[in-house]
């Protein structure tokens, strides 16, 4: 048995131990392989709790003409606060860059606040 044998099936055995799915190919093309590597119908896609564009429609018009120094108040509206302030943050930072925004919940208007900084 070869020094390479003796490191895969060391190396297949601590995968093993650790609960681990693998797939390995040697350079002979043998196969070791252990549980559902593969996903049988491709990349799983996410759910949405909503259609997809719904929520950026929704919170959109409430931010795109924001200035440095300007604020919006987004009702949450049918959405989650974890929901609107996700979207807010993502669109925030994608646009006006990193650091540039602070957002907040404002539980008892059932809102996220967000202002523009720079």
């Amino acid at each position: 048995m070869s020094i390479q044998n003796l490191a895969i099936e060391k190396l297949l055995l601590g995968l093993k131990n650790l609960g681990c799915d693998y797939l390995v190919i040697d350079k002979d093309q043998n196969k070791y392989e252990n549980g559902n590597v593969f996903r049988k119908n491709g990349v799983k896609k996410r759910q949405f709790s909503h259609p997809y564009g719904t929520l950026k429609k929704y919170y959109l018009p409430f931010i795109e003409n924001l200035q440095p120094g300007d604020s919006a108040s987004v009702p949450i509206s049918g959405f989650t606060f974890e929901e609107i302030q996700h979207g807010l943050t993502s669109t925030a930072s994608h646009r006006w860059g990193n650091g540039t925004y602070m957002t907040s919940r404002n539980v008892e208007a059932k809102t996220v606040e967000i202002i523009r900084i720079s």
